[in-house]
Formats: structure tokens, C-alpha cells, sequence
């Protein structure tokens, strides 16, 4: 028999809303035993099971919602049913706007490949003709190759990982219709190259920041602000006047409004003007469940230095 979770009093509700993480304040007790990872029943305190989930007894999230029929088994067929759906759902989106890339699934980071800036590539595509840009975090470079394939006319991407930045450039030798030669690839340090660059006084027509998670929760929004308000700063003082800057977050412990607040300090810590000329999400392939709005973690700007 599996071994249950026991909600405590009052703590119901996510669940019965469908909403599927289980918070360790919201559980009352475990009956039985149950290692990480394994299938556990999830009951009220007065006995009505809500679902099956995956037990973490280390995690805040105590248990992740499998199902919400009781009656589900949690096995090979189950996996296959959810993935299967997963794909059909987004069949009709996963290609990358006729740009090939290459994806290391096993090592790279998440599924070895940013999905969630799938839409955001493609308006960095629409934006680049005649453009010189700047890709900051860069990774495998999917930004970078939609810029080239826009018309950029040279693009300067950045990335402190050098197995990352391979991966790039191989993924633009897949690209046959692409130029090579308006490419040029820096292994550095980002924050450092960007005050280089500012030093030497060298402008960008599109900068594009998109950096790793900064505060991995609420309680690191501030230290985070501080990383955002820094390379904001140098991204808009590196812009050409009327130049435009694609920053980003996917730091779920930064709201909207947050980051929003830390890019316009940055423009008065910069000392320009500018303005927000679209808000940017997750594409299609990464919908967000009603009953859980904490799945919008990535935000972004599109902004336009006056």
C-alpha cells in the first residue's frame, strides 16, 4: 500500500483547485514510508484523497501532484500517455523558425536547450536586419543564429562556458544560409566584458541580455536586483541612441512589476531615457496551468533607449 500524506486543516484548498505542488506547512503527517521520489496517496485531514504525488521530504514542496485521480496508477504506461500528449500538444510549434541547432540532452542545461524563448527568438529575428548585436549569456547560442538570421550585420555573443559556446558555433555550421563571418564568439566573463566594452566605447543597435536565475526565491529578490540594476546599466549605455534592449528573468522569486522596477533603475543609474516597448513571456510550448500562476517565471522588456 502506498504511504499517504495528511494534509492538515485548512490546507486543502490548492489541491482542490488543482494546483500541483504541496507545501511543507501543508502537511500534517506521512502515514507509512516513503523515499523521494516515490508515489504517495495525498488525503485531507478528514480522509477524501485528493491525488497521487511524488514525496521530496527535503524540498519546501513536500510532494508534486501526478494526478488528481485517485484511481491512476503511476507507472511506465502513465509516462507515456503524459509525454505522448505533451507532444502532440506542441507539434505544430517544438521547429525553431527554420534554424537548426544542436541540442545536448544529456549534459546541457534543462532539456539541453532555452524552450521558453522560443517566441522571443523569433522577434529577435524581426528586429536584427542591419543591426550589430550584442547576445549576452549566449549558451548554445539560439538568439545569436536567429539574429544572423534576420540581416544582422555582425553579432557579438558572449557566454563564460566554452563547451556552450562550441555547441554554438556548431550549430551555425549547420546553417548553410547563414554568414558565418558576422560572427564572432567571446569566452568571457559577462558583467566584465561589458564594462570592456563600455571602456573602449563600443555601441550596440540590439543588445540582448538573458542572463542564469538570479534569486532562486523571494528571499534573494534584493541581492538579485542589484546583478539586474548592474548589467541593465552597462546594456543601456552600450545602445546606440534609438537602440533596443531584449533583457529578460527567469528568476521565479523577481515578479513582473520587480524586474521592471530594477531595468528602470537601471536607466536612471545609466543616466538615459527610454521606454517599454513590449513585455515578453514564455512561448507556447510552455503553458501556464490557471491554478498555478508560479509557472510564469520567465519575464522580459523590450526596451528602447530614447
Amino acid at each position: 500500500m502506498s504511504a499517504r500524506i495528511i494534509l492538515a486543516r485548512g490546507k486543502e484548498t490548492p489541491q482542490f483547485r488543482r494546483h500541483p505542488w504541496v507545501f511543507a506547512n501543508a502537511v500534517e503527517h506521512l502515514n507509512g514510508r516513503a523515499r523521494p521520489g516515490d508515489t504517495v496517496l495525498v488525503e485531507t485531514h478528514d480522509g477524501r484523497v485528493l491525488g497521487r504525488a511524488a514525496w521530496s521530504p527535503n524540498s519546501q514542496i513536500r510532494a508534486r501532484m501526478w494526478t488528481f485521480d485517485a484511481d491512476e496508477t503511476i507507472d511506465d504506461a502513465f509516462f507515456k500517455r503524459r509525454i505522448a500528449a505533451a507532444v502532440a500538444r506542441r507539434a505544430t510549434v517544438i521547429s525553431e523558425h527554420g534554424v537548426r541547432l544542436t541540442v545536448d540532452i544529456v549534459n546541457g542545461h534543462k532539456t539541453g536547450f532555452y524552450l521558453d524563448q522560443r517566441d522571443n527568438r523569433r522577434l529577435t529575428r524581426d528586429l536584427s536586419a542591419g543591426r550589430r548585436v550584442l547576445n549576452c549569456f549566449c549558451y548554445t547560442g539560439g538568439f545569436s543564429l536567429q539574429a544572423l538570421a534576420g540581416g544582422a550585420r555582425a553579432v557579438l555573443s558572449v557566454d563564460s562556458s566554452a563547451p556552450a559556446l562550441e555547441a554554438a558555433q556548431a550549430s551555425l555550421g549547420l546553417n548553410a544560409g547563414l554568414d558565418a563571418s558576422r560572427a564572432q564568439w567571446r569566452d568571457a566573463d559577462v558583467f566584465e566584458l561589458l564594462r570592456e566594452l563600455k571602456s573602449a566605447g563600443e555601441q550596440f543597435d540590439l543588445v540582448i541580455l538573458d542572463p542564469p536565475k538570479f534569486a532562486p526565491s523571494s528571499a534573494h529578490a534584493e541581492r538579485a536586483g542589484r546583478a539586474y540594476r548592474d548589467i541593465n546599466r552597462l546594456g543601456l549605455q552600450l545602445l546606440t541612441p534609438g537602440g533596443l534592449l531584449m533583457t529578460y528573468s527567469c528568476s521565479g522569486g523577481v515578479s513582473a512589476e520587480r524586474f521592471q522596477g530594477f531595468v528602470a533603475a537601471a536607466a536612471c543609474d545609466a543616466g538615459v531615457d527610454a521606454q517599454v516597448l513590449q513585455h515578453l513571456q514564455a512561448g507556447a510550448d510552455h503553458p501556464v496551468a490557471l491554478a498555478a500562476p508560479e509557472g510564469e517565471y520567465l519575464k522580459g522588456l523590450l526596451v528602447v533607449r530614447n
